[in-house]
């Protein structure tokens, strides 16, 4: 059994990166840290909407306890009302519409819109002014509608 020297067997001390490997092994973090650096803006952007999402339900719920507390006699004069909050950054911007077809039983909708960041408007309030403007009602369904919409019925009994 002969023994090889390290210069034979072509293993001599030379056991560094290559100038090719060492970019290559670059390009392949500096696109790790970059995709890392995408998903977490995406993250972010979506804890966003779901924080905004939020304070918009609440804010409509709340609204709609108001409504509840009051006589059924006076449930049409919400009708058209607006309402804001400008807590947590965001400001939100909710309106009321009461549907009178049948006097016994009134259709409540309330539906809240916001400003996103990028000023990317959440509902179809898209100048957020609680007023269908031409071009807002999208559906044509005659409300201004939002991910943040809650519809609740009153009846007189």
């Amino acid at each position: 059994m002969t023994l090889r020297s390290n210069e034979a067997s072509g293993s001599g001390s030379n056991t560094g990166l290559t100038l090719f490997e060492l970019i290559i092994a670059l390009a392949i973090f500096v696109v790790s840290i970059g995709s890392l650096v995408v998903a977490q803006d995406g993250c972010l952007a979506l804890a966003e909407g779901a924080r905004n999402t939020t304070i918009g339900l609440n804010l409509a719920r709340e609204k709609a306890e108001e409504i509840r507390a009051v006589a059924f006699g006076n449930v049409p004069a919400y009708d058209g009302q607006t309402f804001t909050l400008a807590a947590w950054g965001a400001p939100h911007r909710g309106v009321v519409r009461v549907v009178t077809t049948d006097p016994a039983l009134l259709e409540i909708y309330i539906s809240v819109s916001w400003r996103q960041r990028g000023n990317r408007v959440v509902g179809e309030d898209t100048n957020l002014n609680g007023v269908p403007d031409a071009g807002e009602d999208a559906n044509g369904n005659g409300r201004l509608d939002s991910p943040a919409s809650l519809v609740t019925l009153r009846s007189d009994l």
